[in-house]
């Protein structure tokens, strides 16, 4: 009976939340970490992946933006060799410095907290980049007799001279790209029940919270469901274990090589994502995605093999000593 009840109590509440516990432990090292989300943005890898001709036939042929038209391969095969990558990183790390600013400050002053970012550097690039881009556009449209629309330009009516066409396309793009607001603002709330303190510090102190409340818990139940000193501490072991597998089995999927992955899982994918992976393109997201996806990988790994370890030894101690018990 107190064995069953035992059981019962850890499905329902000592497997959750040991699984909880044990998440927080594996994510701790990267969930806020500021340096972490930087890389993701600023690896080279993901703008070789953006800059392959692959992604050009991937895209919709038709692309709504900034009240006009356009040809989405022709945009993107225009637009892919004058990447603003510099603008785009230095707008990334800004978004992640101010975030990540208002996070560890936490909500002593205030519970709110503005975040603007600078379009003005990004506007600039994509203005300087018009002319250039605008003729490459043009090169790469489809001709069409079909009569003129000033707000479509996804193709290029054979009445219009590529000159002409050109002009107008100059004309869009700046257009477009002066619609970009100069400031963009949110706002965001940070006064989540932490009094004061940063999320950083709420957020350990709710794991090491959690995690003690866990083992404590686990000792408990295995101590409900009776018998020696041996027994409830292999019962406890045998607890542990089922949560710990959880956690290693992703942690070891993301520490896998993506070309690994993706070699046993393309037979399964749709033909166009199956293509696209043994690409060029697919082939720096593989490597970008490993190179992101790593230490989130070895956290996962790291606190699944720890507690799977922990639980096997304790499972062990039967065998050891349960023959030596009179």
């Amino acid at each position: 009976m107190r064995k069953g009840l035992s059981t019962i109590l850890y499905l329902f509440l000592g497997l959750p939340i040991t699984l909880s516990a044990l998440f927080c432990l594996a994510v701790k090292p990267w969930a806020l970490d500021r340096a972490f989300y930087k890389r993701v943005i600023e690896d080279r890898r993901l703008y070789a992946a953006l800059r392959s001709p692959d992604i050009a036939r991937g895209v919709d042929a038709r692309l709504e933006f900034g009240g006009f038209t356009f040809s989405g391969p022709a945009l993107v095969t225009a637009l892919q060799p004058r990447l603003p990558e510099k603008e785009l990183t230095a707008l990334g790390h800004a978004a992640i410095d101010q975030t990540f600013d208002a996070l560890e400050s936490g909500a002593q002053n205030r519970p709110d907290a503005d975040l603007m970012l600078d379009m003005r550097p990004l506007k600039a690039s994509l203005l300087a980049m018009t002319d250039a881009a605008a003729e490459a556009y043009v090169r790469a449209l489809p001709v069409r007799d079909e009569s003129p629309n000033p707000a479509d330009l996804s193709f290029r009516p054979a009445s219009i001279a590529p000159a002409r066409m050109d002009a107008e396309t100059r004309a869009a793009l700046g257009k477009a790209a002066t619609s970009i607001p100069d400031v963009v603002s949110n706002t965001l709330r940070i006064d989540a029940g932490i009094k004061g303190r940063s999320v950083k510090a709420a957020f350990d102190q709710a794991t090491a919270t959690l995690t003690g409340f866990a083992f404590a818990l686990i000792a408990g139940l295995a101590l409900l469901g009776g018998g020696g000193a041996v027994s409830v501490l292999s019962r406890a072991g045998s607890y542990l274990i089922p949560p710990s597998v959880l956690i290693l089995v992703p942690g070891v999927i993301l520490s896998m090589p993506w070309t690994v992955i993706t070699r046993k899982a393309m037979p399964g994918m749709p033909a166009e994502l199956a293509r696209f992976l043994a690409s060029d393109a697919g082939r720096a997201f593989h490597e970008y995605l490993g190179a992101v996806l790593g230490p989130m990988g070895r956290s996962f790994f790291v606190a699944g093999l720890v507690g799977l370890s922990l639980g096997a030894a304790l499972k062990s101690l039967r065998r050891i000593f349960e023959p030596h018990e009179v």
